[in-house]
């Protein structure tokens, strides 16, 4: 029984290795972009928590700020003269 391939038969599997090679750069390509992506998203989340973490600094000094003129403003008008 002879088993040699049919006539194109070379031709049809090297295609097929070039097809599948290039989907396989496709999909490889697709994962890097999605993987920086991603690195970028947290980049981004990471520059908003430390400028939610300094906005709340700055929100603390105002409140306690506002707070210490607010005790100023209603003192009693016997404290001003001790």
């Amino acid at each position: 029984m002879d088993h040699t391939n049919p006539p194109g038969a070379s031709a049809s599997a090297g295609a097929l290795d070039n097809l599948l090679h290039s989907k396989s750069r496709i999909l490889r390509t697709k994962l890097e972009v999605l993987a920086s992506e991603i690195q970028a998203r947290f980049a981004m989340w990471d520059r908003n928590l430390e400028r939610i973490d300094n906005d709340k600094g700055q929100v603390e000094v105002l409140l306690n700020e506002s707070s210490r003129l607010a005790r100023y403003h209603l003192r009693e008008p016997n404290e001003a003269t001790r």
